[in-house]
């Protein structure tokens, strides 16, 4: 059995921080539309965040402190900002996200042979 004093002094002991939750919003910066299917990750942590379709996305249990947190979605250029992450808090982080089509190679078609129907009148 802890005595009285022993008790005080553990009660009083510094807790060590707990994580933090990041959430927000991934938009267009062209078209102010959210963009559903974004993915938002914590750089390093594992941990992920796929954007709902009004791309919104939380990502929990995000250790305190410096953090690298990214944004990636197709047709769109990645962003990554270096935030400060509170220890037993939230922080709200909205990402724009830059137009950027993929390139995609070019396709050449070849036709052997070429059948023409004609289509009944109606």
């Amino acid at each position: 059995m802890l005595s009285p004093v022993a008790l005080a002094l553990l009660l009083a002991a510094p807790q060590a921080p707990g994580p933090g939750t990041v959430r927000g919003q991934v938009r267009s910066e062209q078209t102010g539309g959210p963009l559903p299917g974004a993915v938002v990750e914590v750089v390093g942590a594992g941990l992920f965040s796929v954007a709902d379709s009004a791309g919104r996305y939380v990502l929990r249990a995000v250790p305190a402190g410096r953090r690298v947190v990214r944004a990636v979605h197709l047709d769109h250029a990645a962003l990554e900002v270096e935030v400060l992450v509170p220890a037993d808090g939230e922080l709200v982080l909205d990402f724009g996200l830059e137009l950027r089509p993929v390139a995609l190679p070019r396709v050449t078609a070849v036709v052997d042979e070429i059948t023409v129907a004609r289509m009944p009148p109606r």
